[in-house]
């Protein structure tokens, strides 16, 4: 019989696995005398932490090692005289069997992964050396395997690629693997001549819920709308979580641009559904910006780019919507670029002020405080509004920096003013601020520096900073007000505080927010609004200031109502320093 023939019958039982990846390719490698493997087999084979298994050439087992057994649950005993098919997997192929004897018969030698099932029928993976051997004439006499368990290593490498691939708070995949199978959409979109999209969704103001709520809960949020999204577009297209909170979602095949904005308001709605905190509701929203292949990129880079540019032209328009690529976006993102880059340099180059709005009685005109507002004029910019960079300060994180200049702004103006006849100035305070409880020592400190009594400041927060069951937030009011500084609660109206929730807050004053007062006296509900606000602030004990005034009518509604404070360009615009000195002196 040729060697060819004996090896054809043993390549239907010699080792009989599937294989999962094999390495056929040549290696440089010592061909191994019969004498070298029979001392192997008579001296230390047991000593092996390797299964081996050693064959005639007719693939008839002759030995086997004590390792073997433990792998395989099969004893010497089962196994000599057996051929090394009653450990097949039955997954391999006649291709693959052909393959491998075929290298074997050619080298004298192969290696590869392999499957092999056990005596209780349970599938492994293992790695399998197998090598041929010959006597001095080079007849083929015997074939010997090593092989080992490869379970744990398979464990692991599910594990890094876990790691390297997916989200560990969401479970979605992470930037890494979404640019992977955005690029291969993108591939198979251009090689059928079809579209395909790239949505990217940020959420609203969340850094508000990791500031009040603390991050554990900004987690349990973002696991909660990771399983939203997916639930939304199904196991069709792909859910990713780029990083904080950005997700996109990768459309394989765009039916229409109609679908696709379907698709937007569904995910935005998706998310807008109240989430369940400590049994209160919690609110939030989202903005999506959308860009499609090839119309907005014919690469993998240019559409997440573009998608992204969207988002923001979304955020900018009012958020909770959503927004397609235009070219005319690049602009105005080149425009928010060089807005962060001179805003970072205005801190450093002391090009913010502060002004003074006046508060006064509607009856005699009294003045009973100023609201300090702060002010940005950019040598090239020119006057910024404070809606569009006080929104960009939070989102790079400045906010803070500047919350507290303006603190010891005030502080050092209310000093300078010590002379003259004194009222309280609000400052308005960020929820980043009232998330550390180091707040009040500050406030603490400035006021010792400048040697004022806490009357002299209040301090102004949004319903935004008061999430239900925020205790920092809670504890920080709690001390301000035991050191006798008044708290006011700013824009009342537009937010979710309920009655029953302000009852709890250590709050002073309400100050009704000015698209209220906007549209009195002739809007009805607006008057009936006010009307209301007025009546619960006095079941409450609190005060009211009434923001926006700025007609005779709406000064003499107001009185009517009862209101008896307002502020307004009715009564003055924000004031330079100058100008609120004479109102002082007045």
């Amino acid at each position: 019989m040729s060697e060819t023939h004996a090896a054809e019958r043993v390549s239907d039982s010699l080792l009989s696995c599937d294989s999962i990846e094999e390495t056929p390719e040549a290696r440089d490698h010592t061909q191994c005398a019969s004498s070298e493997y029979q001392h192997l087999v008579h001296g230390g084979i047991n000593a092996s932490v390797d299964g081996i298994i050693i064959t005639d050439a007719r693939g008839v087992i002759q030995s086997v090692n004590s390792r073997f057994t433990l792998l395989t649950g099969y004893s010497a005993e089962e196994s000599v005289g057996n051929r090394p098919g009653l450990l097949s997997s039955g997954r391999q192929s006649a291709g693959f069997y052909r393959t491998m004897w075929r290298t074997l018969l050619e080298q004298d030698y192969w290696q590869g992964e392999i499957w092999s099932r056990n005596k209780n029928g349970e599938v492994f993976p293992e790695w399998l050396t197998i090598n041929a051997i010959r006597d001095a004439s080079g007849q083929l006499q015997q074939f010997a395997a090593i092989f080992s368990d490869t379970t744990a290593r398979k464990r692991q490498e599910v594990q890094i690629r876990r790691l390297v691939y997916c989200d560990d708070l969401t479970g979605l995949a992470n930037r890494r693997l979404f640019l992977e199978r955005l690029e291969q959409a993108r591939a198979m979109a251009h090689r059928e001549s079809r579209r395909m999209a790239v949505i990217v969704l940020d959420l609203d103001l969340f850094k508000r819920i990791n500031c009040t709520l603390g991050h554990r809960v900004g987690d349990q949020v973002l696991s909660t709308i990771a399983t939203r999204l997916q639930a939304t577009v199904g196991e069709e297209e792909s859910v990713a979580r780029l990083g904080g909170d950005e997700f996109s979602v990768l459309v394989h095949q765009v039916e229409s641009l109609d679908a696709l904005g379907t698709l937007a308001t569904q995910l935005i709605e998706s998310i807008c559904c109240p989430f369940e905190i400590h049994d209160s509701p919690l609110t939030l929203s989202a903005s999506i910006g959308i860009s499609v292949y090839p119309e907005h990129g014919e690469s993998s880079e240019a559409l997440l780019k573009h998608a992204d540019t969207a988002v923001y032209r979304a955020k900018a328009a009012g958020r909770k919507q959503w927004r397609f690529y235009q070219p005319y976006m690049g602009q105005h993102n080149q425009q928010v670029l060089t807005l962060e880059q001179s805003l970072r340099r205005a801190l450093d180059a002391n090009e913010l002020d502060v002004v003074y709005q006046p508060q006064a009685t509607l009856k005699e005109g009294r003045l009973v405080g100023f609201e300090a507002l702060l002010r940005w004029t950019d040598p090239v910019l020119g006057v910024v509004p404070p809606l569009q960079f006080i929104p960009l300060a939070e989102k790079l994180g400045l906010i803070d920096h500047i919350g507290r200049w303006v603190l010891d702004r005030v502080c050092s103006q209310l000093h300078a003013w010590r002379h003259l006849p004194r009222v309280p100035v609000a400052i308005n305070v960020s929820a980043l601020q009232l998330n550390d409880e180091r707040f009040v020592d500050e406030v603490e400190r400035c006021l010792a520096r400048y040697s004022l009594p806490p009357e002299l400041i209040e301090l102004e927060l949004t319903e935004s900073c008061l999430i239900p069951n925020a205790e920092v937030v809670h504890k920080v009011l709690q001390r301000l007000r035991e050191r006798r500084i008044r708290l006011l609660l700013d824009d009342f109206g537009t937010g979710y505080s309920s009655l029953s929730y302000l009852r709890r807050l250590p709050i002073s004053v309400l100050k009704i927010d000015a698209s209220f007062i906007r549209e009195l006296p002739g809007n009805y509900e607006d008057g009936e609004l006010v009307s209301a606000i007025l009546s619960m602030a006095k079941a409450l004990g609190l005060e009211v200031i009434a923001e926006g005034l700025e007609t005779d009518a709406q000064a003499d509604f107001l009185r009517t109502l009862g209101c008896g404070v307002a502020q307004g360009f009715w009564l003055a615009p924000p004031l330079n320093v100058p100008s609120a000195t004479d109102w002082l002196m007045r």
